[in-house]
């Protein structure tokens, strides 16, 4: 599924250009920035996807993606003073998860948050929330899940965000023990469970549907949408629109069951939406579908015989062999844990070695330091030193005008 996104933005771009001539999205085929790849993104959402635990998904970000991320795109790496601290700590919960305080360090994130937050902004965000829009009930949906499935009460952090402390309760529980895809799963099935029944009026009257929304046979989208509705039954595993909807009906049909034939159903589909990224040979077919039969013809309504080939989609993606090599990458990603490159290097100043990396390293030593002392010593020992290799500047400052090692030296004794 994720390949379909590549290929929308070609959508997107194809139209708003309006040109004959095929369009170069980035410098270097599938290269979003400098070393940042369409590829990589693939294999480090794989990784992400295939760890036991939730936190363990999240350490894998820390340690393998984000510094890739940070040395390619700067808004990254400037702010991996904030992310960088938080990732010391998923990283050490990840070693010991059952040894880890993590409802205090849920209550430190928040403190933090709240801190940057004022009681006004609060107050507006709360007025924004009441007046929101929500046409399709997802919101009281999600409020009335979550208090559910992990007896978090939505309605009640809006009304007094004081008491927002409270999803902290059995975080631990609730949301870094459980696998990402069960986490995932677990949300979808209950989502998709309460949304059927506003599905299902679209199934009992399809063209009626399609006219509430101006499309009638002679439309020039009406082929185009019943091929789209053809392709998403079949990725959720039905033959055609119309097995889908008698599935959903007999589903919808089951009384006094606590909803468990919709769980049911909901779990099918979901399970079939993941299959298409880890299986080549089901998400082949649907994305070709959904070029020649959706993207191709949407495209020709503006550039006659317009034809998306193995050369544009190298050129968004950076992998070649057309699109069975695009759900090739997928299915590897999520089934084999793939090496990802190391990050590059940012030096801070030019002319040094000065890079993020260490900043990050030095501010996490010196926090976890016991007293103050020690924190001091560390900087002595393991900061300063490091900081004389790197930057020849301070070197010549600490032999010219300060020598610190008098007062390491005194600070070392007082530890």
């Amino acid at each position: 599924m994720r390949s379909f996104a590549f290929f929308a933005i070609s959508i997107l771009v194809a139209m708003a250009s309006g040109y004959d001539e095929p369009f170069q999205p980035f410098q270097n085929p599938g290269e979003i920035f400098p070393g940042l790849t369409i590829k990589f993104m693939i294999n480090a959402a794989g990784g992400i996807l295939q760890q036991d635990r939730v936190i363990d998904s999240m350490a894998y970000a820390c340690r393998g993606v984000l510094p890739v991320v940070g040395s390619a795109v700067p808004e990254v790496d400037q702010s991996s003073l904030y992310w960088g601290f938080v990732c010391d700590k998923v990283i050490e919960a990840s070693e010991d998860l059952d040894a880890f305080d993590a409802t205090g360090f849920c209550n430190d994130i928040i403190t933090v948050v709240n801190g940057i937050i004022s009681q006004d902004s609060g107050g507006r965000y709360r007025r924004q929330a009441e007046n929101m829009d929500d046409p399709l009930g997802i919101i009281e949906i999600l409020t009335k899940i979550t208090k559910d499935l992990y007896g978090i009460d939505i309605n009640m952090i809006i009304d007094d965000l004081s008491t927002i402390n409270t999803i902290c309760t059995n975080v631990k529980e609730n949301f870094l023990r459980p696998s990402l895809q069960d986490l995932l799963s677990e949300l979808g099935e209950e989502l998709m469970s309460a949304l059927l029944p506003q599905a299902a009026p679209i199934c009992q009257d399809w063209q009626g549907f399609l006219a509430d929304e101006g499309i009638d046979s002679s439309s020039p989208y009406y082929n185009i949408i019943q091929e789209g509705a053809r392709i998403g039954s079949q990725a959720v595993g039905y033959d055609d629109r119309e097995d889908l909807c008698r599935n959903l009906e007999q589903a919808l049909s089951v009384k006094g069951d606590n909803n468990a034939a919709r769980k049911t159903f909901s779990m099918d589909i979901i399970s079939e939406i993941f299959a298409t990224v880890e299986e080549a040979d089901k998400c082949t077919p649907l994305a070709n579908d959904v070029i020649h039969q959706v993207i191709e013809p949407l495209i020709r309504m503006d550039i006659h015989a317009f034809v998306i080939s193995e050369d544009e989609i190298f050129a968004y993606t950076g992998i070649d062999g057309g699109v069975a090599a695009v759900c090739t990458a997928m299915e590897n990603a999520v089934s084999y844990e793939i090496d990802l490159p190391d990050p590059v290097p940012v030096h801070l100043i030019y002319g040094t070695t000065l890079t993020v990396e260490f900043f990050l390293s030095a501010a996490g030593g010196i926090w976890q330091q016991d007293r103050l002392i020690d924190s001091l010593a560390f900087v002595c020992t393991d900061v300063l030193p490091e900081l004389e290799s790197m930057v020849p500047e301070f070197k010549s400052y600490v032999q010219d005008s300060w020598d610190y090692k008098p007062v390491c030296g005194r600070i070392r004794e007082a530890t």
